[in-house]
């Protein structure tokens, strides 16, 4: 995936697809329509997974880790700040014109966002210029900045959300991808300026948001103009229910700008190395609960059982993506970090382990977040993230002088467990359940089988692609051996129809 600082594209929020009457601003989604919309998601956000490694894979390589180092943390900031211009506006925008059939409430997210959108970007050129080391570091730092500018007409995708028609935004976020890959290759082949990459990311970031604007705007006609009497009801309901993830965005980057600002950009390299292949497996999870929140939202409460046997299948089938992947990168992160970045990022495989058991609790943390908005526990859930930033912070602050980026990645994994443990508690509680950990056993086992034969496979010289392909034959060999997944729940699940798989 391209580094672009929108993720209004990515956004889903399919709980709020109501029936038309009238001109349509969004229509009745028939279960075909819908199963096609998320397999294109799918298989978009896999091209351009992949299509990210490689635009990553030559960044790191060219620049090197003290570059790449910069390279990340001036991704960083304006991702950090940005999340204050999606305060949940996108989802209670979407959910309000799907019910009333009332495009002014799309006016008012984009008109509100815009506004926004001046104050967070000259936040992030504010802290550019404070941590920025070198002319070239600072110029390159304002002009990936200056995409926070378009978070008015990026809001527009809310319009592909309401008609289910979600293939339109992968389809301009693949074109970002290729053009951006494409871009890397031909400045790496000729020069490795910050500069040149920011203008080409921020250019190409331009370009793709501009024309899925035009699109949304010649399906749905979006008044701007008084709009703004909206503002308070979309403040008044959107950050209370958004105010714990931006917590836990905040201290997912926070980490990354504290080893940089004390251990320098080439520790900062290396740790944003790893970071970048924990967060592009992050499209599983998320693919998931796109498919769960309409689900569960119709659940409970008035079928409160079938709710709680969704959650321990969501757990369950996180588990078979989460832990194999972590068995994985316990035996050949070092050949994996070998092949994606180069021998200069080798010293870092010892980080991905870490990060990737952090990695299993995130998974975890997506399924209990979908119960926790459904189960009207978001505003607990904001005092543990805000007790969880806290947290990493403090330890941060403490441990990453003496221990580096090592220490960052510890950090993240005692962090995460915290938070998943208070969430957790709270949901189970709420739907007074118990987690069946039969399942959860079996799948470990087949994760462990497979990373045994990984190790085997490694100490017989085969290399890294190899190596992936044999541990996901065996792992998938092992679930199937130890009945951890059945052929008719495998059905329902590339159906994308998890009711009929528990």
């Amino acid at each position: 995936m391209a580094d672009t600082m929108s993720s209004d594209s990515q956004s889903a929020d399919l709980s709020a697809q109501a029936p038309a009457s009238g001109p349509v601003i969004s229509a009745p989604v028939h279960a075909r329509r819908a199963t096609a919309d998320v397999l294109v998601q799918v298989v978009a956000r896999l091209l351009n997974l992949l299509l990210g490694v490689v635009a990553t894979a030559v960044l790191a390589r060219k620049l090197g880790t003290g570059g790449f180092g910069e390279w990340t943390t001036i991704l960083l900031i304006p991702g950090l700040l940005g999340n204050l211009n999606n305060l949940g506006f996108l989802q209670v925008a979407v959910r309000r014109a799907a019910a009333d059939q009332d495009s002014r409430w799309l006016g008012a997210l984009v008109s509100i966002r815009l506004a926004l959108s001046v104050p967070t970007t000259l936040g992030s050129i504010v802290v550019v210029a404070l941590v920025a080391h070198g002319t070239e570091m600072l110029v390159a730092g304002i002009i990936v900045a200056l995409q926070g500018l378009l978070a008015g007409a990026a809001a527009l995708g809310a319009v592909f959300q309401l008609q289910a028609r979600n293939d339109l935004p992968m389809l301009t976020m693949t074109l970002n991808s290729v053009l951006w890959t494409t871009a890397v290759i031909l400045v790496a082949s000729s020069g490795s300026n910050l500069v040149i990459y920011a203008v080409a990311l921020t250019a190409i970031a331009a370009l793709t948001t501009s024309m899925e604007a035009l699109i949304a705007l010649r399906r749905v006609k979006i008044p701007i103009r008084g709009t703004r009497r909206l503002w308070s009801e979309l403040v008044r309901t959107a950050v209370p229910l958004s105010i714990g993830s931006l917590l836990i965005l905040a201290y997912a980057k926070i980490d990354g700008l504290i080893v940089y600002t004390i251990s320098g950009s080439s520790a900062a390299g290396l740790y944003g190395s790893v970071c970048r292949i924990v967060e592009q497996a992050g499209f599983v999870p998320l693919s998931l609960v796109v498919t769960l929140m309409p689900i569960v939202s119709r659940l409970y409460p008035s079928r409160i059982g079938d709710a709680r046997r969704l959650l321990q299948f969501a757990l369950d089938v996180l588990a078979m993506f989460a832990l194999p992947a972590l068995g994985f990168t316990l035996v050949a992160s070092r050949p994996l970090m070998e092949l994606i970045y180069g021998p200069h990022f080798v010293e870092a495989s010892a980080a991905l382990p870490i990060l990737m058991g952090a990695f299993v609790l995130i998974c975890f943390g997506y399924a209990l977040g979908v119960f926790t908005l459904v189960l009207g526990l978001q505003s607990r859930f904001a005092r543990y993230a805000l007790a969880a930033l806290c947290l990493n912070v403090a330890l941060n602050l403490v441990l990453v002088p003496p221990y580096g980026y090592m220490a960052a990645a510890w950090v993240t994994l005692v962090t995460e467990a915290f938070i998943m443990t208070l969430t957790g508690r709270a949901v189970l509680r709420r739907l007074a359940q118990r987690l069946q950990f039969g399942r959860l056993l079996r799948v470990a086992l087949a994760a462990a089988v497979s990373a045994g034969v990984t190790l085997a496979l490694r100490e017989l010289g085969v290399n890294v692609i190899g190596l992936l392909i044999a541990a996901s034959v065996a792992q998938l060999a092992a679930l199937f051996a130890l009945r951890a997944l059945r052929p008719n729940e495998l059905r329902a699940l590339l159906r994308r129809d998890p009711m009929n798989a528990f």
